[in-house]
């Protein structure tokens, strides 16, 4: 047996996960491992992808590589494709590749970029897929949507929707402005919503403490879809418009009451 090249020692220096790559090198990259219904896929730079056992053998056909054009937490797994007619290159997302290359977005249910099996995939519109994304880069307080304000200091927390931008009030800590984007996200969002506790879809709650940073932000959301509806508020000194009846809670999360008319969730606050 030949020594190994530096290439293939190289290959072998960085696992995510100890001896996955025992026996591999990089002239036999396309060997994926199956282990049960999962299977890992080698990638440049020692990172490894996820996809289920059942496309092992179409993927493997194919050497993919990991980019992370973004310097985000993580990259994504990607091949080049050459049209036989045309020889023109392009390059296919592994998770596209998996979902058979559909027309629109793809989206990570969990955010984690290099797990490509289906179930952990979804369809999506592209404003859905920038919903689900994670905390910006430039983010100093750790939380999604919440960003320390000098001038006052306090944090304010605010969340991005159809292009507006909707404050959710301010508060002493990063936590509860946490809390407030949570909430204002489960209702905006639904299902794409990735929030600061992870968890999207939670029961219809009516908030009853005034003060709490979840009253709060259903309060800043509600006059964002009244808004969003037609009404604004008039300026001094003009005619009043006619408003139509203000947003129930229901209406905003697209759920209703069961026929016993008692809260479908807990109370809080």
């Amino acid at each position: 047996m030949r020594e190994p090249t530096p290439t293939q020692l190289r290959s072998k220096a960085v696992e995510p996960f100890p001896g996955l790559f025992e026996g591999w090198t990089m002239a036999s990259k396309r060997a994926l491992r199956i282990e049960g219904d999962v299977a890992y896929v080698p990638l440049t730079r020692g990172m490894v992808a996820i996809i289920d056992a059942e496309d092992a053998e179409r993927v493997g056909r194919r050497s993919w590589h990991y980019a992370n054009p973004g310097n985000r937490a993580n990259g994504y797994a990607y091949t080049q494709h050459t049209d036989p007619e045309t020889g023109a290159k392009r390059k296919i997302a592994l998770h596209r590749f998996v979902m058979g290359e559909p027309r629109g977005d793809i989206d990570h249910r969990f955010g984690n970029t290099l797990d490509c099996r289906k179930g952990m995939l979804r369809r999506a519109t592209h404003r859905q897929n920038m919903h689900n994304q994670g905390v910006a880069k430039n983010n100093t307080s750790g939380f999604k949507g919440v960003f320390w304000v000098t001038s006052i200091n306090r944090f304010r927390a605010k969340i991005v929707v159809d292009n507006q931008t909707v404050y959710l009030g301010t508060y002493a800590t990063a936590e509860e402005g946490a809390r407030a984007y949570d909430v204002a996200a489960r209702i905006l969002f639904k299902r794409f919503a990735r929030t600061n506790d992870g968890i999207a879809l939670a029961p219809v709650v009516r908030y009853r403490d005034k003060a709490s940073p979840e009253f709060k932000a259903v309060e800043c959301v509600r006059k964002h879809l009244q808004r969003k509806r037609g009404v604004y508020q008039h300026r001094s000194g003009s005619p009043p418009r006619t408003l139509p009846k203000p947003l129930m809670m229901h209406q905003m999360t697209g759920s209703r009451r069961g026929p016993d008319r008692r809260r479908s969730g807990p109370r809080l606050g």
